[in-house]
């Protein structure tokens, strides 16, 4: 059983990839009020690092100011259940942020920044069989929320709509503000920035080789102060503006359309069944 220590985060994002995580971090890091560690939106303590312990983890939030609340965003936790079990038995009382868009655009979008990396060279349709890139379980919702439900209560978890981000994006934040208990009046400079916008890579090798380093760093890190003044981080984003490259757009196949209407059907009346009157934009 571990330890408690300070710096314990307020809140933790844990889902969903290709939702608009990042974008929503970015608005809850411009809060004064809120501290998420500023080169690292995916801590992923909860499941790759947790044998690192908890100081570990609270050196993250370590530059936190004394009037703020911290947190992280990894998306990844709501799709690991030994995440979920380990946040559950190191901080019950978290809240939790989850957003979701329709399954099938979350499918494609992921599809898209796998294949505009050059990660992937098969179809849509073809990808979505492939056990390496769980496409398809990436969308099961309703079977993720009542995963997680069976560890924590519904009012702890706070669920945003994809394509309200688009469409009401001051409304979100406000309303996620609340939820933290900041000031929910407060309306920050990149509101209406986009995030992760499509970008192709012209050479892969230099793009893993950064991945690399930064997996690298990742389990020795216990602040960034260091890095910092090194200029690593500097470096690496001006490294992966000069590898950048327009990306060709492609249409999403008919028969993977078909076949990912049926494959969600039950899992989305379960996400029904467990949000009552709480509807989402590409429900019928």
């Amino acid at each position: 059983m571990m330890t408690k220590t300070r710096n314990m985060p307020s809140f933790i994002g844990i889902g969903a990839m290709r939702c608009g995580t990042t974008w929503i971090t970015e608005q809850l890091r411009n809060h004064p009020e809120i501290h998420i560690p500023p080169h690292f939106k995916e801590v992923h303590f909860f499941d790759h690092f947790f044998d690192n312990g908890l100081d570990w983890y609270t050196a993250h939030f370590a530059d936190m100011g004394t009037t703020q609340i911290a947190g992280e965003f990894t998306p990844n936790y709501i799709r690991d259940e030994h995440a979920l079990d380990r946040i559950q038995q190191t901080c019950p009382d978290v809240k939790m942020i989850l957003s979701l868009r329709n399954p099938i655009d979350r499918a494609f979008s992921h599809y898209n920044f796998l294949r505009i990396r050059k990660s992937i060279d098969s179809s849509f349709y073809e990808a979505l069989f492939d056990s390496r890139f769980e496409l398809l379980k990436a969308g099961l919702y309703g079977e993720q929320i009542q995963r997680c439900l069976n560890l924590f209560p519904l009012e702890q978890l706070h669920i945003i709509n994809f394509e309200a981000i688009k469409s009401q994006p001051r409304q979100v934040m406000s309303e996620l503000y609340g939820y933290l208990g900041v000031d929910k009046q407060f309306v920050p400079e990149a509101l209406h920035k986009k995030a992760n916008e499509k970008h192709g890579v012209k050479s892969m090798f230099l793009s893993r080789s950064l991945k690399s380093a930064r997996r690298m760093i990742r389990p020795y890190l216990t602040g960034q102060k260091g890095l910092m003044k090194g200029g690593f981080f500097k470096v690496g984003r001006a490294i992966n503006r000069l590898n950048s490259t327009e990306v060709e757009k492609i249409e999403l196949e008919e028969k993977a359309l078909k076949y990912l209407k049926d494959y969600y059907k039950q899992d989305q009346l379960l996400l029904r069944s467990i949000m009552g009157e709480k509807k989402f934009d590409w429900e019928s």
